[in-house]
This record gives structure tokens, C-alpha cells and sequence, in this order.
């Protein structure tokens, strides 16, 4: 039995759903480890609906066997598997031990490859989603502009100047652009002169952001015709989904200091972070 655990925010749970349905698409039959009854933090909590990609979490009686499992060496050792993400290659190449009882996958999975085998399958398990779906078929404002700059846990990340430097580019090659942002922290963003020009400045509605006001966000980034994204794989999958045939799409180089995920497309454009 093949497991994909589910875990961290939106943007990690649809690359977790990818692996899942990659594994679907090549005849095995993944359940989903959801952590329903485990506890998260601020952003972290069990958001993607599985019946709209046709998968399923594995049962609460499920989890509790897998449990007792765990409670012992000899036992675990025999029938379960742990594979991460330094197997991605034998992954891709189905390349994997699977002899066991249970093989669980327990990563992020943030690599293009997933989502582009499973692409069509997946697009439409997510306009199932009502608010994507009225998002998408929304018409989109010339030269629109989406930013999204993600403090909380990522303010060490990414420095201000990878912004600016982005909107200057943006500027520069956009005709009739105009900036609305997205942010976790509001009031940083509007005490910052760089973000003056913005148009708007969307925030949460309240410090615990519920899957309802996660989906309502992450929807309404979907309608611009152009995106400047965070290192952050919320906005990436705004700007994945979002993307138009003249869209503009900027992204940091490197995702992260001396690591750099494949998750960008040739014709997005590299900004120095």
C-alpha cells in the first residue's frame, strides 16, 4: 500500500496531491495520511478536498493501526517503509522498493516534474474548488499585477530588495501595470515607502487563517495577468495555475540560499534575490 503524507501549508499539500495522483497515473492505488487529528500551526492545517483529484486519506482506524505499528521497532521495521525526497529520481522512474506492508512518502515534493505528468488530471480536481473556479473564469485586467510577499516564518528569506527590483522589472516590460499585494503581515507592507504605488494591499482577516479564508486568498491571486511570487509555494501555484499566454511571471533566484528547487519554467523570469 502506497501512503502520501500530507502536511505544511496549501502550496505543499498540491504538490503532495501531484505525487499522489502521479502514483494513480502509473496503476498504483495512494491513499492520503491527512494528520486530521494532529495538531498544526498558524498555516498549517489540512486544506486540499481529495474527492474532488478521486483519491482518499487514509481511515481514522487506519491511522491507529499505523500507530501501534510504529510503537514497535521489530514490527515497523518488517511492514513499513519510509521513502523521502533523496529518492525523487527513483520516483520519477518508478524506481522505488515497494515490498513492504505499508510505504509511506514523506516529503514536500516540490519539483515540476509531478505536477506537469499529472497536469490535466489535477487542474481539474482544483476548479472543483468553486472560488477557483469563479476566479478563473473572472476576465483579467491588462497589465494586472499580483505580488505576494510572505513574512511570518519567512522574513529572514527574502530580502526587500528582491521586491523592489522586481517591480521595477515588472514596470519596465508590463503595459498599463498596476500592483495589488498579497501579504500575511499588512501592516509591515504598508509602512514600507517601496509599496507605496500599490493599488491594494490584501491581508489576513484575523491572525489564524482558517482553509476557508486560505482557499478565498489563494483565489483571488489567481486573477491577474501577471505575477511577482515569494519563495513561497502558495503564490508559485497562484502564478502556476494563473498563468496566461502573456502573462508575466517573476520568481527568486535562488529559491533559497544554496538550494534551488526545479520548479521554474524557462519562460518565467529569474530576479537575484
Amino acid at each position: 500500500m502506497i501512503i502520501v503524507d500530507v502536511m505544511g501549508g496549501y502550496g505543499n499539500q498540491l504538490f503532495q496531491i501531484c505525487l499522489a495522483l502521479f502514483f494513480k497515473k502509473h496503476g498504483h492505488n495512494p491513499k492520503l495520511y491527512a494528520f486530521k487529528n494532529h495538531d498544526y500551526d498558524d498555516h498549517n492545517f489540512y486544506i486540499v478536498n481529495e474527492k474532488n483529484f478521486g483519491l482518499k486519506t487514509y481511515s481514522f482506524t487506519g491511522e491507529k493501526i499505523l500507530k501501534k505499528i510504529k510503537n514497535f521497532k521489530k514490527i515497523e521495521d518488517r511492514f513499513f517503509a519510509v521513502i523521502k525526497e533523496d529518492k525523487i529520481n527513483e520516483i520519477k522512474n518508478l524506481d522505488f522498493n515497494n515490498n513492504k506492508l505499508v510505504t509511506s512518502f514523506n516529503g514536500f515534493w516540490q519539483d515540476k516534474y509531478f505536477v506537469d505528468e499529472v497536469y490535466e488530471e489535477f487542474y481539474k480536481g482544483i476548479t472543483k474548488t468553486k472560488a477557483v473556479k469563479n476566479s478563473l473564469d473572472l476576465p483579467v485586467k491588462n497589465g494586472s499585477t499580483m505580488l505576494h510577499i510572505r513574512r511570518g516564518d519567512h522574513q529572514d528569506y527574502l530580502p526587500l530588495k528582491y521586491y523592489t527590483d522586481s517591480i521595477a522589472s515588472a514596470r519596465s516590460v508590463i503595459k498599463d501595470f498596476s500592483l495589488d499585494i498579497f501579504t500575511d503581515d499588512k501592516k509591515w507592507v504598508l509602512s514600507q515607502d517601496e509599496f507605496k504605488m500599490a493599488d491594494n494591499v490584501f491581508g489576513p482577516s484575523d491572525s489564524f487563517q482558517s482553509a476557508k479564508a486560505t482557499i478565498h486568498t489563494f483565489s483571488q491571486m489567481l486573477n491577474y495577468e501577471n505575477f511577482i511570487i515569494s519563495n513561497s509555494t502558495y503564490s508559485w501555484w497562484a502564478a502556476r495555475i494563473g498563468e496566461k499566454s502573456n502573462s508575466a511571471i517573476f520568481y527568486p533566484y535562488p529559491h533559497w540560499i544554496g538550494f534551488q528547487p526545479d520548479i521554474y519554467y524557462d519562460n518565467w523570469i529569474k530576479v537575484k534575490r
